[in-house]
C-alpha cells in the first residue's frame, strides 16, 4: 500500500507532526522561519528536507525541495500559521498584521500546491477577530462587515471554497483527546472529494458517553523526578496577581479592579482569555 506524504509547514518543534508519523504519515519536508527550531528539527528527524521562511519559496520551488516528480500528487500539506494575530492574549490585528500574512501565504500554497488534503490549525481567536481591525476607542459606530466579528474565518473558508475545497471545521479541545490538558484549537480540513466528518473524541470530562475521563496533570506527571529542574522565575509584577489566585483559577476569579490592572488594554478585547495568569491544577 502506498505510503501518504505530508509536507509540514510552520512546522515548530514538529507536535502536529509527530500525530501524523503515529498515524503512519510520512513527513518529508518541514518549513520554520525560527534557525534554533530547523536545528532541532535537524537534529531529530535528519531525513526531512528543512525549509526557511515560507515567503522565501514558491510552489514550484517547494515541490523540488521535497523530491517530487514534476507531475506528482501532493498527498496532505499541514500547518498551524503563527496564531499571534488571532490570539486573545494579543492585540488581534486580524490577517492585516504581518504574522496574519503568512496565513494568506499558506492559502496560496494551497491552491498552488493542490494537494489532496490539507490541514489547518489556529487559535480559538479565529472564530471571533475580524478581517479588519478596529481599536477599541474608535468602535463607537456601526461595524462594516469586514469589521465585524468572524470576518477573518470567513474570508478563509470561503478562498478555500473558490478554489474547489470542500472544507469542516471545528473547535476541539484537546482533553477530548487524550492530552492532560484542556486546550482549544481550531482545527480546518479540507478535500477536493467531499466533505469529511468532524473528529470523534476519544475523551470525556467524567467518562461521559462510554468514553474514557480526561488525563490529568496529576496522572501524567506521576513518577517524575526533580532531577535537574528548571524554572523560570515569575517577575514581582506578576506574582503579586498570581499569590491571590488559587489552583486552577485565571485571571477572572481577581477582583474586577485587579482584572483591569492585570490586563491593561486587553481587558476590553474579546475573546476568553483564560490563558493569561492561571495556575494549574492537579485534575
Amino acid at each position: 500500500m502506498k505510503k501518504i506524504k505530508a509536507l509540514s509547514f510552520f512546522s515548530g518543534a514538529m507536535g502536529l507532526d509527530i500525530g501524523l508519523e503515529k498515524a503512519g504519515i510520512d513527513v518529508i519536508l518541514a518549513c520554520e522561519s525560527e534557525k534554533f527550531i530547523r536545528e532541532t528539527i535537524k537534529l531529530n528527524r535528519p531525513k526531512i528536507k528543512v525549509l526557511e521562511d515560507i515567503n522565501n519559496y514558491s510552489a514550484k520551488e517547494i515541490r523540488i525541495e521535497a523530491g517530487l516528480k514534476p507531475k506528482e500528487k501532493i498527498d496532505l500539506i499541514v500547518g498551524g500559521p503563527p496564531c499571534q494575530a488571532f490570539s486573545t492574549a494579543g492585540k488581534r490585528l486580524s490577517i492585516n498584521e504581518n504574522r496574519g500574512v503568512v496565513f494568506l501565504k499558506y492559502l496560496e500554497l494551497i491552491k498552488e500546491l493542490n494537494p489532496t488534503y490539507f490541514v489547518i490549525e489556529n487559535v480559538r481567536g479565529l472564530l471571533s477577530v475580524p478581517l479588519k481591525h478596529v481599536p477599541h476607542n474608535k468602535r463607537n459606530r456601526k461595524l462594516k462587515v469586514a469589521e465585524e466579528k468572524g470576518g477573518t474565518l470567513n474570508y478563509i473558508l470561503n478562498y478555500l471554497k473558490k478554489i474547489g475545497y470542500k472544507v469542516s471545521f471545528n473547535l476541539y479541545n484537546s482533553a477530548n483527546f487524550g492530552t492532560p490538558q484542556t486546550r482549544e484549537r481550531i482545527v480546518i480540513i479540507g478535500n477536493k472529494d467531499e466533505k469529511l466528518p468532524y473528529l470523534s473524541p476519544t475523551h470525556s470530562q467524567y467518562g461521559e458517553f462510554g468514553l474514557k475521563p480526561w488525563n490529568t496533570f496529576k496522572s501524567a506527571v506521576k513518577g517524575l523526578h526533580n532531577i535537574n529542574h528548571e524554572h523560570v522565575n515569575f517577575p514581582e509584577s506578576r506574582l503579586k496577581y498570581y499569590r491571590k489566585l488559587k489552583e486552577g483559577q485565571n485571571w477572572r476569579n481577581l477582583s474586577l479592579k485587579l482584572q483591569k490592572e492585570a490586563l491593561g488594554k486587553s481587558f476590553y478585547l474579546g475573546g476568553g482569555k483564560t490563558g493569561f495568569l492561571r495556575r494549574l491544577a492537579w485534575n
